[in-house]
């Protein structure tokens, strides 16, 4: 009871919790970043977080003190120096340079013919440059997850005092929208362009209907452009279906599945990506007008300019991201074999575990317990941080501790509009990978948040809403780039709605109706 004892005014702690799919390896360097990473580089950050994992599903667990300091502290900030989101950014840029360098030199290696030694040595250096990743970025959520409702109120405010003729929620859609696509909407625009090529050409495009994916793997050297033009998507994009719970290359075969099934959905490239480029058109004219045509406060300018800063380089962050996890896990996984450690359990070890030492102490039923329950525990500052893993009957009762203080103010389905519209259809309530495959055309997709994993599922779907999120998230880029309705913030949504329901979401009104029970 030591270690509970230790820890017990944490479970006390007002706690904004996100849920999705991840394993303690990969998701410990938002420990280290946040509470020591960000401390030491920008002299604010984070106190303490707390992890609830069960079998590669994790709550974290963000203070909301800190959040809401970490938004005080940007602000007051970007007062200052109306760049000094931008500088920060700009120095991420640089490293981001520094890791794909070292990243191109992982690409060279045979990690099978390297010495155990060398991968721990490999593995380090991959975690300290993932990590340095986000040193500055992480504090991005001190603002997304708190300061929504001040910039939405801020605009209602205006729009009473001045008697404008506009919904707050379209202003606020508006303003709040992205000016440059996100990588996972680049991945399909550019997925279109060679679906273009393909439908230019009628041999392609009979090879397409009515050879099997096999036949057109093997068939593609005698077309010297598509086979080059597939080859460079690939390099491109093989990390973009990566997550926190580990990665997934993607091999030629997947795009050219992607392909044939665009073309036998009879998909017009041509057509789609002009009305994706009329869509992005419109919205970014749409915004300059509405910036120009309102006087909005000061305050409220900044906060919106500080909205979509923030914005861009959390989608750059996370490309950084996908993009090391896929070395991580490789590395990763190929120590775990020679320790006779399976992979799903190697995910399961904290990156300062990852040593030889520590490896010949453990097995796989030491990892298995973790994997079935543990909850991982930190608290610091920029001089260090204080780390606990929770299993078996500890993590139980810790887990009862924070339940029994766990706010329970959210009664009814209302949220934040990210993305305007209407729309019914049955919920699906996706929270897992598994879930995320069960999804079907026209289904309302109801998340805890959304993460680039979850883009098959929101192109089918007729609606969002999460339980998460900010007016940077991703459900709430990606709706709008989609142009479809999507809710975010609800708080409980995932527990209030099953998969099967009748609803209909009103995003305008940040509204979810139960039309029917399943």
């Amino acid at each position: 009871m030591n270690k509970l004892k230790r820890f017990e005014h944490l479970a006390e702690k007002n706690w904004y919790i996100q849920g999705f799919n991840c394993t303690p390896n990969f998701i410990y360097f938002g420990i280290t970043s946040g509470i020591v990473g960000c401390n030491r580089t920008l002299g604010y950050g984070y106190s303490a977080m707390v992890h609830v994992f069960k079998n590669d599903y994790n709550e974290y667990h963000y203070s909301v003190d800190d959040l809401r300091s970490i938004g005080e502290n940007i602000i007051k900030n970007f007062r200052k120096n109306r760049n000094y989101i931008k500088s920060l950014i700009s120095k991420d840029n640089k490293d981001f340079k520094q890791i794909f360098k070292f990243h191109r030199l992982l690409d060279s290696a045979n990690i099978k013919k390297e010495s155990t030694k060398k991968l721990i040595e490999m593995y380090k250096k991959t975690s300290d440059y993932y990590s340095q990743l986000l040193n500055r970025s992480h504090i991005i959520e001190g603002f997304s997850l708190t300061y929504d409702v001040e910039i939405k109120n801020a605009i209602e405010s205006y729009l009473k005092g001045n008697k404008i003729a506009r919904k707050p929620e379209e202003v606020f859609n508006i303003l709040t929208t992205p000016e440059k696509s996100s990588f996972m909407l680049e991945e399909g625009r550019d997925l279109l362009g060679i679906l273009a090529f393909i439908q230019s050409d009628k041999q392609l495009l009979n090879l397409f209907k009515s050879e099997s994916q096999g036949s057109i793997i093997f068939m593609l050297k005698g077309f010297p452009k598509l086979h080059k033009a597939l080859e460079e998507h690939r390099k491109n994009y093989y990390w973009i279906k990566n997550f926190y719970a580990g990665a997934k290359e993607l091999k030629l075969n997947y795009f050219v599945s992607e392909l044939k099934s665009m073309v036998l959905k009879g998909s017009d490239a041509k057509k789609l990506i002009s009305e994706q480029q009329v869509r992005l058109k419109r919205l970014v004219s749409e915004k300059k007008s509405l910036w120009k045509k309102l006087s909005l406060p000061s305050e409220a300018k900044g906060m919106i300019e500080l909205s979509n800063q923030l914005g861009q380089w959390q989608d750059d962050r996370k490309k950084q991201v996908l993009q090391s996890i896929h070395y991580l896990d490789a590395l990763l996984l190929e120590i775990g074999r020679r320790h006779g450690i399976k992979d799903e359990f190697m995910r399961y070890l904290l990156p300062y575990e990852v040593t030889g030492q520590f490896l010949k102490k453990i097995d796989n039923d030491f990892l298995e317990e973790r994997k079935k329950g543990c909850i991982i525990i930190a608290e610091g500052n920029a001089k260090g941080l204080v780390t606990e893993v929770l299993t078996g009957k500890d993590c139980a009762k810790f887990r009862e501790m924070l339940e029994d203080h766990k706010t329970r103010e959210f009664k009814e389905i209302s949220g934040i509009c990210a993305s305007q519209g209407k729309a019914t259809g049955k919920a699906r309530v996706c929270k897992s990978h598994a879930d995320i495959l069960k999804f079907r055309e026209g289904e309302v997709l109801v998340a805890p948040m959304t993460r680039p994993e979850y883009l098959p599922a929101m192109k089918k779907a007729a609606a969002i809403v999460t339980d998460e999120g900010g007016i940077t998230s991703h459900a709430a880029i990606i709706s709008r780039e989609l142009g479809i309705p999507c809710i975010i913030g609800t708080k409980t949504a995932t527990s209030q709605l099953k998969t099967g329901d009748m609803i209909e979401v009103r995003a305008s009104h940040g509204a979810v109706i139960i039309l029917g029970r399943q």
